[in-house]
């Protein structure tokens, strides 16, 4: 028996605010990684 769920195939693919939501917060992550990298290399660099 074949049965075909429209529901199934829309939960596995995020709905795009879903998608800009993760945008986001890779973007917040990656910045914030950025500066803890910039932060702890600053006082290393001054002499």
């Amino acid at each position: 028996m074949h049965h075909d769920r429209p529901t199934s195939s829309s939960l596995l693919e995020p709905p795009p605010r879903e998608g800009l939501k993760l945008v986001l917060i890779g973007l917040l992550t990656f910045g914030a990684t950025l500066l803890l990298i910039l932060l702890s290399l600053a006082p290393a660099a001054q002499p």
